[in-house]
């Protein structure tokens, strides 16, 4: 295995469990449900209603469940 490849593949493990931590303290704190989606190569936490007004806004040409689906990680 290349070592480059070895390295970035640790970064991303390393800013996903950040994320998913991110998703669990944010369900916890406010009972919203949390996606982690991979945006431009890095996971970042997003509340279900963040995203519903992202789509409203025009930035996503999706709906919901298709976000649903491609999330790395979601909380109940």
């Amino acid at each position: 295995m290349n070592i480059i490849k070895f390295i970035g593949a640790k970064k991303f493990q390393k800013r996903l469990n950040y994320a998913i931590k991110q998703a669990d303290d944010i369900c916890m704190k406010t009972g919203r449900k949390t996606l982690v989606l991979n945006f431009s190569g890095r996971p970042i936490a997003k509340t279900k209603i963040e995203l519903k007004q992202l789509i409203h806004a025009g930035f996503f040409k999706c709906d919901i469940q298709t976000i649903e689906n491609i999330a790395l990680y979601k909380t109940y």
